[in-house]
């Protein structure tokens, strides 16, 4: 079965939408229960680092047939490119880690940014595009991105294993990687996609 965009797009929304239930719902009385609430938050970012991976894959493969944005989807892509810029950005200021360099502070997502990266997957899963282009950037980005989440995801499953028969925790801070390597590879993923989707417009006027 071939891996197409549409396919991973569609797993990473369900992921996503996982996600940004849980958080919603992380202060209710289900949630109280500490050990409960790391286990469903951790397992439930194993799972969307594992989708990211697959639409990298996806994106590598099929570089050369990227749908075309709606001026819909565009719009919205950018505003939420320039909103994750901003909350990291925040984020990295109110940090007591700000100037320390050995330690970096964990990135507290905002849970419209969720959703609204949530509602907007759904729509690109969904898309019926009126034409493809090339984009040789975001398979590279892709690429470099599906590398580096697959070692944090091997860092996670180590640690994951390591708990469990020595009941102590392995000092890989992989909440702090995930913690800033999600929101990190969205800004890439629109950053990119945005960038290819004004060159191969500006190649159009050229013709």
């Amino acid at each position: 079965m071939k891996l197409t965009i549409r396919k991973s797009s569609f797993f990473f929304a369900i992921a996503m939408t996982i996600k940004t239930l849980l958080r919603i719902f992380i202060n209710t009385t289900f949630f109280r229960n500490r050990n409960t609430s790391d286990a469903i938050w951790y397992s439930c970012n194993a799972l969307l680092l594992f989708s990211i991976i697959i639409l990298g894959i996806s994106l590598i493969i099929n570089r050369k047939q990227i749908p075309l944005l709606s001026k819909s989807l565009k719009i919205q892509a950018l505003i939420i490119g320039l909103l994750l810029i901003f909350e990291i950005t925040i984020n990295i200021l109110e940090s007591n880690y700000f100037w320390g360099f050995s330690v970096l502070p964990y990135y507290r997502s905002n849970t419209l940014l969720l959703l609204f990266i949530t509602i907007w997957f759904w729509q690109f899963a969904f898309i019926t595009p009126q034409k493809l282009f090339s984009s040789k950037y975001l398979g590279k980005t892709s690429l470099v991105i599906s590398i580096t989440i697959g070692i944090v995801l091997l860092l996670m499953l180590i640690s994951f294993i390591h708990v469990l028969f020595t009941g102590h925790v392995i000092g890989f801070r992989t909440t702090y990687l995930v913690g800033w390597i999600i929101p990190i590879s969205f800004c890439f993923f629109y950053g990119i996609y945005l960038l290819d989707l004004s060159k191969n417009k500006r190649k159009d006027l050229t013709k």
